[in-house]
This record gives C-alpha cells, sequence and structure tokens, in this order.
C-alpha cells in the first residue's frame, strides 16, 4: 500500500481520532488494526503529551517526515508540562529523516529521548526560546550537523551520544555545562567551547576523532573518569590553570590518545584504571602542593616515559602501574610509598636506576612479579642510608646485585612500615632527644646514627612506654637518624638536628 501524505487538524489529546478518521480508521484502532501508512504528516491544532504515545507504533513504522509548524501549543497533561516536546515522544521512529518544529516560543524544552534511535533523523530546526535539551534527546541519531541556538542553557546526559555522523557542532554561546557523554562516540574532530561553559562531565568526547582540544578558562571543573578516553588521534589539550577534577579523580581520563604532556591539576588525589595507559606521554607533572595518594592500576602502563619522580605523599602503586614502559630509565619512589601491587613495574626493561626514599622496604611478599623484565644486575638501586641491610633482605628487594645508600639532609619524617606508630619531629631539646611512640611496645630499641649508617647511641625502652629520653651529649652538633624498631615489627625513623 502506497504511504499517504497527510494533514491533520486536532486538539490536545484527539490526535489518534481525528488522524484514524483521516486514514481510515475510528476512534478505537482495536488490538491488531495498523494505519494505512503515513509517509508525511503535519499537524495543525495542539497537542499534549499522549497524543504522541497513542500514534508512535503506527507512525513510528512509516513515517519519513514530521511538520509541526501549525502547532500552537503543548498542553500540559498528567505525565508532561506545557511547553515540553514530550520526553520519549518519537522514540525509535526509525523511517523518520526530518522534523519541523513549531517557533514562536510554543516549545520551551525538548523531552528525555524524544528523538532517540531516529537513526535516519537528519534534519530539525530548534526554535529560539528553547532552553533545554534532555537526556539522549538526539542520541543515535543521524545528523551530520547541528546547531544549538543562543537561547540554550542546558543539556542533559547523553544529547548527541552514538550519533556516529556527526561531524560539527555549533553550541549556544548561554551554554552552562557539557554534561556526561554528551558528544561520546559521535564524530567530532574539532569543537569550540564557549565562554558560558564552566563544567564538562564524565565520558563527554569518549571516542571521539578529536585531534586538539582548548578548554576555555572559564571551565571550573572537568570530569575524570575516560572523559577523552579513546580519542585516538587527540594530541593536544589545553586546561586552563586552575581547572578542578570532580571529585578529585582521574580515571581511565587519557587512555588510547596520543597525548605526550600533562600537568596533573591540584586536586587530584587518585589516578587510576589505565588513566594514560597506551599513550606516547613522555612529561607527566605533579603540582607543587601535590595532593596524589594514589596511583592505581596500570594507569601509567606503555608509555614513552624515560624520567619519573613520584612526589611525597603518594602511599599506593597499584597492579601494574607502570607495566611495559620500556622507554623508562629513572624512577623515584617517595618515603610516603607503603603499597606496592604485582607487576608494578614489570617490564620497564630499560631502567637504569630506582631511588628509594623509604629507610623500610616497602613488603613485596605478596606482590608478584614487580620487578619482572628489569636487569637486576645493571640497575642500580639507591636506598637511604642506613637502610641498605634492610633491603638486601627484603622481598624482591634483595634481587638487585647494587644497592647504593645516599644521604639525605633535613628534618622530615621517613615512611615507617606500620601506621600506628609515631616518632614525633625533631625530638632535640637541648642536649637530650625526647622521642614520643604512638604506642607501646615490647622489646623496643631506639637506635642513633649518622647518615652513613653507623649507630652512635643505642637504648632500650621500658615496655609498655610510650617515651623515651636520650642524652645526646656526645654527638656533635649534625643531622642524625633516629630507629626505633620493636619484636612486633613496628618500625620508625625520624632525622634529628642537634
Amino acid at each position: 500500500m502506497q504511504a499517504a501524505q497527510v494533514t491533520v487538524t486536532t486538539t490536545a489529546g484527539n490526535l489518534r481520532k481525528d488522524l484514524g478518521v483521516l486514514v481510515g480508521f475510528d476512534a478505537q484502532w482495536g488490538a491488531g488494526v495498523r494505519l494505512n501508512p503515513v509517509s508525511d504528516l503535519k499537524i495543525i491544532g495542539t497537542l499534549n503529551a499522549q497524543d504522541f504515545a497513542d500514534v508512535t507504533y503506527p507512525l513510528s513504522i512509516s513515517l519519513h517526515t514530521l511538520d509541526l509548524s501549525g502547532v500552537t501549543a503543548i498542553v500540559a497533561n498528567s505525565s508532561s508540562p506545557a511547553g515540553k516536546l514530550p520526553d520519549n515522544a518519537c522514540y525509535q521512529w526509525k523511517a523518520m529523516t526530518a522534523i519541523t518544529l513549531p517557533t514562536g516560543g510554543v516549545i520551551d524544552s525538548i523531552g528525555k529521548q524524544v528523538f532517540n534511535d531516529c537513526n535516519l533523523l537528519t534534519s530539525i530546526n530548534i526554535p529560539d526560546g528553547v532552553s533545554v535539551i534532555r537526556d539522549y534527546a538526539f542520541s543515535n541519531t543521524g545528523f551530520t550537523t547541528f546547531t544549538l541556538p543562543s537561547s540554550i542553557t542546558t543539556l542533559g546526559t547523553g544529547v548527541f551520544m552514538q550519533s556516529k555522523s556527526l561531524a560539527q557542532v555549533t553550541l549556544s554561546n548561554n551554554l552552562t555545562a557539557i554534561p556526561d557523554a554528551t558528544f561520546m562516540q559521535t564524530k567530532l574532530s574539532s569543537i569550540n567551547i564557549p565562554a558560558s561553559v564552566t563544567t564538562i562531565g564524565n565520558t563527554a568526547f569518549y571516542a571521539t576523532p578529536l585531534t586538539t582540544i582548548t578548554i576555555p578558562s572559564t571551565v571550573q571543573w572537568l570530569g575524570g573518569f575516560k572523559t577523552f578516553s579513546n580519542c585516538e588521534s587527540l594530541a593536544t589539550i589545553n586546561l586552563p590553570a586552575g581547572i578542578q577534577v570532580i571529585d578529585g579523580k582521574l580515571n581511565s581520563t587519557f587512555d588510547y590518545t596520543q597525548i605526550n604532556s600533562f600537568t596533573i591539576p591540584s586536586n587530584v588525589t587518585i589516578l587510576t584504571n589505565g588513566v594514560f595507559a597506551h599513550t606516547p606521554l613522555a612529561s607527566l607533572t605533579f603540582p607543587a602542593n601535590n595532593l596524589v595518594t594514589t596511583l592505581g592500576s596500570a594507569c601509567l602502563a606503555i608509555t614513552k616515559l624515560t624520567s619519573l619522580v613520584i612526589p611525597e605523599g603518594v602511599t599506593s602503586f597499584g597492579e601494574g602501574v607502570l607495566y611495559g614502559n620500556a622507554t623508562l630509565q629513572t624512577l623515584e619512589l617517595p618515603a610516603s610509598l607503603t603499597t606496592i601491587g604485582g607487576t608494578a613495574l614489570s617490564g620497564c626493561t630499560g631502567l637504569q636506576s630506582i631511588k628509594v626514599h623509604s629507610t623500610f622496604p616497602v613488603n613485596l611478599s605478596s606482590a608478584t612479579g614487580v620487578f619482572d623484565g628489569i636487569n637486576k644486575t645493571t640497575c642500580i638501586l639507591y636506598v637511604p642510608a642506613g637502610s641498605k641491610a634492610d633491603y638486601q633482605a627484603a622481598d624482591g628487594w634483595k634481587d638487585f646485585t647494587n644497592i647504593v645508600e645516599f644521604t639525605t639532609t633535613g628534618i622530615e619524617n621517613v615512611q615507617k612500615n606500620n601506621a600506628s606508630l609515631a616518632i614525633a619531629g625533631n625530638p632535640v631539646q637541648g642536649n637530650e632527644a625526647k622521642l614520643t611512640f604512638a604506642e607501646a611496645g615490647e622489646g623496643a630499641v631506639v637506635r642513633v646514627s649518622d647518615l652513613s649508617g653507623k649507630t652512635l647511641i643505642k637504648q632500650v625502652v621500658a615496655t609498655g612506654s610510650t617515651t623515651a629520653t636520650l642524652s645526646v651529649t656526645s654527638l656533635s652538633k649534625g643531622v642524625y637518624l633516629v630507629n626505633y624498631t620493636d619484636n612486633t615489627g613496628k618500625r620508625g625513623i625520624v632525622k634529628m638536628v642537634k
């Protein structure tokens, strides 16, 4: 049966009846009854949400064009307010290629999934006066270009997601945010972000062919989850100074891109899940006031880093954190590091030196393959003065043939292997060193050594005591190391100055 071109005049709630009369059916449209196919439909009058629901089944199959230019009002009903193109209004109308929306303030918002899965839809006018486009409204449509009028201030989640032909978008200069998944898996290779935007959400540009992107200085918040992941041509990301990452977590944000340098925003605390994995990253800069505590699984795996200094404050290395970095030559680990996961440095075949600032070796007894592929004969392991013997006896670390001690200056607490034990700052007061411990240990011994590791003072701590006072009269002015050990395995160290 040949599809028809139809013009129908109706009032809100009556479209089903009025359209049915025109194409040969009564108001009841009994079970299994199908309309004669309609290819092109123009509606004049008023509509509500129920009207779209009533005609979805027949029109979603045959309709090519929908002209709403003669609609004078979208009337409220129990499910949708006045002025809103209702949620799911044309959801999965698979044959539709073009729609004309009414102008003159008839529509102020476009609801959720209104055109979702309208795969062939390539033409629409968004009238001035529309301020909101809600979640997935144009997801998986056929548009190649799209222009948002200046009246648009708000987009919902995934508005253009998986519109795989969408290559060019002009954004409203009053848009306040690019929400989660907005352009995910589209064909965008470039975009101009207006100065009105303050937030870019998670997965906003996931798997697009962007080559470069500049984030304006007005953007204050950047989503950290897969925001640019799998943008395989993206080589340059220009972030404004002071930008913050939502939740302080970079999670798979830039993996499988072409990014080669990056400065971590100041509020970031966690890098995880391959955030820079499989990139040519050659330079990574931590902020001066570093807040990063965790480098999670594979976050720097298979990059082009040649040298890396992990700042103080980082406590955890996840599994495979630097896996497969064959170009890495030098690595410096902070005293704060307490945990290293399996295969953390596996495949770092070019590593020439590791400098560790922790006086006590991180326990690797449960971590497998941490140093697999590293030449432990030629790679030098640098450790703090007085700690060589501990590293030579520790699982994993003892495999290095060349362990060299280095000296440091200044006063700083050095990481201990039990967080419940604390030795207070610089303990020297005159000719005495007053030490305080977080808890009492059994068989506790305090040793004071010079920076070469030579023990100068040894004193047993009274059982059950959380304090000790040492006479340092015999010591010359200078920097010393104070070590605490007890029979339960607790250890602590602090530098002191006399």
